[in-house]
């Protein structure tokens, strides 16, 4: 960063002793986007993150400050988190890049997610187009990535009119998720492409400052 007063930096879930005043970042050494949280128990928070174009949950311990990533399916994003009373259950949405949000629960003593809901059933009767990570370096190097999302039925080698899909902020992260609009314009013959350029979230405290 050329402007040394000026600290960027991802979101971060912050502990605060009401006694003491004193505050600590949860996990200290974690590089990633935090965008939700709940307790689970008294010792014990879950939170996700975003990690480039997908999600991740973690488990942290506040008593030994370590973050655990929890076992739950790859190529998902992660929100509205929710424990029950004993802090042994998980409730939380997830989505992916073929499905909107539906409900979840797992035992977070063996993390077996297991989804309560139906919300979009209609959509089983649609064909969406395939949805795929883009990465490639940027022209002084930095590693780069983006979302594209091809028209049902693409054809390798025939030449589509393409969307680009440009997010604004510049922080925020376009993702690996079921978007009604992209999947609109790929039904209707374009590929669109969605890059995350720097200064985004999802890709660490660097990259997220890499404007500056």
């Amino acid at each position: 960063c050329d402007y040394p007063e000026l600290k960027l930096a991802e979101p971060r879930i912050n502990l605060l002793d009401v006694k003491t005043g004193d505050r600590t970042a949860l996990p200290p050494d974690f590089d990633g986007g935090e965008s939700g949280y709940a307790w689970a128990g008294a010792n014990t928070i879950v939170f996700s993150a975003a990690t480039g174009v997908t999600g991740r949950l973690f488990r942290y311990d506040v008593g030994n400050r370590r973050a655990t990533r929890l076992a739950v399916p790859e190529g998902q994003v992660y929100s509205a988190l929710s424990s029950d009373k004993t802090g042994t259950v998980l409730a939380y949405e997830a989505r992916d890049a073929s499905h909107p949000a539906d409900v979840y629960v797992t035992s977070l003593a063996t993390v077996a997610p297991r989804r309560l809901s139906d919300l979009n059933p209609a959509l089983a009767k649609l064909t969406f187009g395939p949805t795929q990570v883009a990465t490639w370096k940027s022209a002084d190097g930095w590693p780069m990535d983006g979302v594209l999302v091809l028209p049902p039925g693409y054809r390798p080698g025939t030449r589509y009119p393409t969307i680009v899909y440009v997010h604004g902020g510049p922080s925020g992260v376009n993702q690996k998720v079921f978007d009604p609009f992209w999947q609109l314009l790929a039904a209707n013959g374009y590929v669109v492409f969605a890059p995350n350029p720097r200064g985004g979230t999802g890709h660490g405290d660097k990259f997220y400052s890499a404007n500056y």
